[in-house]
Formats: structure tokens, sequence, C-alpha cells
């Protein structure tokens, strides 16, 4: 069990207040994308360390909301103020017509990852931002809804597996139940 660094709240480097969350979105026209970009900023205890890889799927010209961009409707409609994040968000777009599936934009996200994991040493080659090895990844989808200080909770969720190869999933609850005291 190696990464013990931040599994106190105010450890070595800032613990698990301060260790980096990459959050890896495949958007194919979701009009609720921008309300997951305002959820996962404004429910994390430390927003700063929470960075954001969308592709986002749209169809170019489309008059349609949900062809409308998932950065760009977060500025509009959640956050004006949100060139305070423009550093922690990097979107990807895709032609909606030349989308190859879910699966295949996971895949993508993923090899972006891998890059600034394999070049964090090279800042000339990064593609977003540096991956460390002890930094946390999250996969989630395009309209997804997330619990208050969720960054930190799961970090000492994983923790509590004392496994470093634990891989934390969920079958996503109704909205309705969000925040509330669940048992285990």
């Amino acid at each position: 069990y190696a990464h013990r660094s931040d599994a106190a709240r105010d450890g070595p480097g800032g613990g698990a207040l301060a260790t980096p969350i990459h959050l890896l979105i495949a958007s194919f026209r979701d009009q609720l994308c921008p309300r997951t970009l305002h959820n996962a900023f404004r429910r994390a205890e430390n927003p700063d360390r929470v960075f954001i890889r969308i592709i986002e799927q749209t169809e170019e010209g489309s008059d349609l909301i949900d062809d409308a961009g998932c950065w760009d409707r977060y500025c509009q409609d959640y956050n004006t103020d949100c060139q305070q994040y423009k550093d922690n968000v990097r979107t990807v777009h895709v032609n909606a017509k030349d989308a190859k599936g879910p699966t295949d934009a996971r895949s993508k996200l993923s090899a972006m990852v891998n890059h600034d994991y394999v070049h964090r040493d090279e800042p000339t080659q990064l593609d977003f931002h540096r991956v460390e090895l002890q930094d946390f990844c999250m996969q989630i989808d395009s309209h997804m809804d997330f619990s208050d200080h969720y960054d930190t909770e799961l970090i000492f969720m994983f923790h509590r597996t004392e496994n470093d190869y634990a891989v934390l999933s969920t079958y996503v609850a109704d909205i309705s139940q969000n925040n509330q005291a669940i048992r285990v």
C-alpha cells in the first residue's frame, strides 16, 4: 500500500485536499453536460484540483441546445466567471456525424491521460495537464451530479480499501437521493 500521503485530509503535499483528480467525460449531444461541469466544480471541496477532459460530439451548425457546447453553455448558464476554471477544462470537439460511440470516446479520453502521464516531465509535450502516478481519474457520463465534497470523500474511500489497485464503481442512484446518508 504505497500512496498514503493523501490519505489524511492535510497530509504531505496537501493530502486528500490537494491530490489532483482527472474527470473524463464523453458527451454526445448532451444538454446536461454544462450542469455536470457546474456541479463538478461547485460540489468539490477543492475545485482547483479537478481537471476535466471532455470529448464533445456535437453537430456543427445546429441550432439545438444539445449542440450548443458544454463549456460555452457552462459559462453562459451556470458560471459567468467561468474563466477561473478555463485552465482546468480541455475540450476536444468531434462532429457528431463522425462519432463512433461512447466506448471510442472513452478510449480516446484514456489515451489523453496516458499521454500526459508519459510526458509528465516534458512540459512542451503535455496535451493538457501533468498526470502523476498518485493522481486519481474518474470516468463519468456527461449527465451526472455529485455529492458535496465528492472529491475528498472518494479519495478517503479509495484509501479505506488499502489496495493500490482498487477500482471504485457505482450504480448511480436517483438524483433525489443525492447528499442523503447512505448505509454501506
